[in-house]
């Protein structure tokens, strides 16, 4: 979990959770592989962009997996701070909408 810096709103944070498991409901709420089911990205219905949960399962495609793992953390860093997840995980953007 990161907390934004912004002053004006310090209860808002920006939440990426990443998990493996060893498969993935064909109900699971979220963009689902429909092919495989081999992973699923899932973002908050109230805020959308500062929220995602992305499951793995072992046949996940590496270029889900290696994003997933290469957060952007420089946001953390700046006076604004980190605001979406998209800042984070900006590899996986296209996915997670």
């Amino acid at each position: 979990m990161v907390t934004t810096s912004r002053l004006e709103q310090p209860e808002e944070v920006v939440v990426v959770a990443v998990s493996s498991v060893q498969h993935i409901a064909a109900t699971q709420r979220g963009f689902v592989a429909e092919d495989s089911r081999a992973y699923s990205i899932d973002t908050a219905r109230k805020s959308p962009t500062q929220s995602v949960g992305i499951r793995l399962t072992a046949q996940a495609p590496i270029e889900i997996v290696r994003p997933a793992f290469d957060p952007r953390l420089a946001c953390l860093w700046s006076i604004t701070g980190c605001q979406t997840w998209h800042e984070i995980l900006p590899s996986l953007e296209r996915l997670g909408t």
